[in-house]
């Protein structure tokens, strides 16, 4: 018994110095965009296109995957950002898009990734163009999902 007593206090000093690793939750506002424009999403956030009103297509960053080098660090994985995107269309059919882990490329500096995405009876181009952290972070400091911000561009093909 005398040694439950002991080992209790000790399993709860160790569980009080466990650092969590949950970010805080952040909301971003919706935000309207056109078609063939490049808009910037943050984790969370959703895009409707054309209009907020009677949206076409809605795009929401469901979830982000990353890694990051910080400066004058040497890493064996470079520094990148790969999203899970919602993709709803005009009668509320969702489907979901996870773009592949891709680091930027000296030949295709335009983009880093296209999908074709079927909603509304036709094609739509999706074209993930850049990222990047909105805040200066320190020499060491890691950046939350919170603090990316990506690119993005959706077009019409014909149909």
């Amino acid at each position: 018994m005398k040694a439950l007593l002991l080992v209790l206090p000790a399993a709860l000093g160790l569980a009080a110095c466990h650092k969590s690793s949950v970010e805080p939750e952040t909301t971003f506002p919706a935000i309207t965009a056109a078609f063939d424009q490049e808009f910037a999403l943050h984790h969370r956030q959703q895009a409707q296109l054309p209009t907020a009103a009677t949206p076409e297509v809605t795009v929401q960053m469901t979830e982000l995957g990353y890694s990051y080098c910080p400066k004058d660090v040497y890493c064996v994985a470079p520094s990148m950002a790969w999203p899970t995107l919602a993709i709803t269309d005009a009668q509320g059919r969702i489907q979901q898009l996870q773009l592949p882990r891709n680091a930027a490329r000296p030949n295709y500096p335009s983009w880093l990734d296209t999908a074709s995405v079927q909603a509304n009876g036709r094609r739509y181009l999706l074209t993930y163009s850049r990222w990047e952290v909105e805040r200066q972070l320190a020499s060491q400091e890691m950046p939350l999902k919170k603090d990316f911000v990506l690119w993005f561009r959706l077009s019409r093909t014909n149909p």
